[in-house]
This record gives structure tokens, C-alpha cells and sequence, in this order.
């Protein structure tokens, strides 16, 4: 058909180019491949297929919402912007942490090139304290929903996507703060003891995702229910492409229904984990056996531990051997 034509042209020939996005990918990809084969030969457990699958499928996901063709599209509808979003800020940053990424990329990094690092990497630890505030839970989710929020405000919108420089700078805005979101949940996917791991309790990681599923939900809800067209962008957008299959109210509840439902989606679910984990009693003690928890010696009184010696107690209780 007509719009299928029209759409599969669109697919193909309007990716995009961004070299610093492309040059970060491949510093990326190649440090942690490299240490995922590494560990993966003395630490199989560790370095597993399924983390080595989820790191590629944030990449990928990276891909899709800042090269694809999805890219383009968000100048013209405000669903594919709203795509964006859930890659950007609920899908790719968790994947990429479940992945392990600090441990797997340093495993990678040629040792010549770590000791060149090592001043860098001195000077970063120094400036640990200074910037131990900025990673404190409150202060991450307040700036991850004070971004995301921000990132829907209308006149925020029309100002990016007039310039494609403060597009590009949106884009990386709201995944870096999501990265240092999701870091708080999920940690680093590092092993037990190496410092890397999330130190959240389960409560808190629980209350941490509800302070950003509620104002998620309000803000696709409010998108979705509004009677007018929030966006003047889009309206004026209409002009430069012409015919579409979705009117402007239609994609604006539409883009609405994808944060609101695909979000909720994420965050209870993430929620619905959490709260799992901590009435899963991981690697706690097996069951007593009856044999161990009834034994006499549990029941005597103070005081009267010589009766369990005694032959009359002993043949009372456990019988002629």
C-alpha cells in the first residue's frame, strides 16, 4: 500500500549520524567484549551469554533511539518521541548496568593504556567525596524526574527540536541522568565485595522507583487526556511533512499512552522484583531437619541435661538399640 511505501522509505534513508555517539559506542563495545571473553574464561559464572546479551541489547537500544530512523520521526510525532524516552530513560540504562559494564571494560582496557589512565584515574578517586552528594538516592531521583518532567515541558520541546544541536544534547541529558538513576537500583552488576554493587535496601530501592513511577504516570496521563494539542511544535510540523495517518490530537494521546503504560509497565515491575527479592530468603539457611530442631537437648530444662544419659530416660524415649 501507499503508507507502507511511504514508511519503509522513511525506514531506510533517514538514519542518522552522530560521530561522538558512534566513536563512544565503539570505545564501548570493543573494552567490553574484549574483558567479557577474558573473564568469561576463568569467571564463566560471572561473565555470562546473558549479560554479554544484555549489554548488546542496550546498545542496540542506544542505537534505535538516537541513530535510527526513530530519530528523525521524533520531529514530526510526538509518539516516536515518547519511544525515545522509555528506551533512553527505562530500558537501555538498566540492560547496560545489568551487564556489568566497569568490570567487563577495565578487564578489556590493554594494560598500557590503563597505566596512562592512572593519574586520571587517582584524580577521580580524589574527587570522590566532593561528588558523594550528587550520588546520594534523593538527590539522583529528584534529578531524574526534574529532567524527565522538564524534557516534557512544551516550550522545552519547540526549543530542541528547532536546533538539532540541543536535540542531540536532550538526548544525551536524559540518558546520562538515567544511567546515574538506574545506577542506584541495579548497581554496577559487579561481583560481591568489589565496592561496585548497589548498597540500597530493598524498601528503599522500592520506594526509590515509586518516586519515579508516580510523576511518570501523571505526566503520560496528562499527555494523553488533554482535550487541546499541547505541543505547537507538531501542529507546525504537520506543514513540513504533509499527510500523516495519525492526526495531531491522536499521536499526542498516543505518545501520552506510551509513557504512561509502558512506564508503569517498567517501574512496577521493577518494583514487584524488589519487594520479591526481599521475602526470598537467598541463600539463607535450608529448613532444620526435625531430627536436629526436636532433639532433647533443645527441651531439657536448666539443670536436668545429666537425664539425657540416664539408661530408664533413654529407653523411654528412643527405644532398646
Amino acid at each position: 500500500t501507499l503508507w507502507n511505501g511511504i514508511f519503509m522509505s522513511y525506514l531506510l534513508a533517514n538514519w542518522t549520524i552522530q560521530p561522538l555517539l558512534l566513536v563512544l559506542l565503539l570505545l564501548t563495545v570493543v573494552p567490553y567484549v574484549r574483558g567479557w571473553r577474558r573473564i568469561h574464561g576463568w569467571m564463566p559464572d560471572f561473565a555470562t551469554g546473558r549479560r554479554l546479551a544484555l549489554f548488546l541489547t542496550g546498545v542496540a537500544l542506544l542505537v534505535v533511539a538516537m541513530l535510527s530512523p526513530l530519530y528523525w520521526w521524533s520531529n514530526y510525532l510526538l509518539s516516536a518521541r515518547s519511544v525515545q524516552k522509555v528506551l533512553l530513560c527505562m530500558l537501555a540504562p538498566p540492560l547496560l548496568w545489568l551487564s556489568a559494564p566497569l568490570v567487563m571494560m577495565r578487564a578489556g582496557v590493554p594494560m598500557t593504556w590503563r597505566r596512562r589512565v592512572r593519574p586520571l584515574a587517582a584524580a577521580l578517586r580524589a574527587s570522590d567525596g566532593m561528588t558523594a552528594p550528587l550520588r546520594q538516592p534523593v538527590v539522583t531521583v529528584m534529578l531524574f524526574v526534574s529532567v524527565f518532567l522538564l524534557w516534557h515541558d512544551p516550550t522545552m520541546v519547540g526549543l530542541s527540536l528547532r536546533n538539532n544541536m540541543l536535540h542531540v544534547t536532550s538526548l544525551w541529558v536524559l540518558l546520562v541522568v538515567a544511567l546515574i538513576y538506574w545506577r542506584q537500583i541495579v548497581g554496577a552488576g559487579a561481583p560481591p565485595g568489589t565496592g561496585l554493587g548497589s548498597t540500597m535496601s530493598g524498601w528503599a530501592a522500592a520506594a526509590y522507583l515509586l518516586a519515579a513511577e508516580i510523576p511518570n504516570m501523571m505526566a503520560g496521563v496528562s499527555i494523553a487526556f488533554i482535550a487541546t494539542p499541547l505541543y505547537a511544535h507538531y501542529v507546525d510540523a504537520r506543514s513540513a511533512i504533509g499527510p500523516l495517518p495519525v492526526t495531531v490530537q491522536e499521536d499526542q494521546m498516543i505518545a501520552g499512552a506510551i509513557v504512561w503504560v509502558i512506564g508503569s509497565l517498567v517501574y512496577v515491575s521493577s518494583i514487584v522484583l524488589v519487594v520479591n527479592r526481599i521475602f526470598t530468603r537467598e541463600g539463607g539457611d535450608q529448613p532444620v531437619p526435625r531430627r536436629t530442631w526436636d532433639i532433647d537437648e533443645k527441651f531439657i530444662a536448666p539443670g536436668l541435661e545429666h537425664r539425657l544419659t540416664q539408661p530408664d530416660y533413654a529407653r523411654a524415649n528412643w527405644g532398646q538399640d
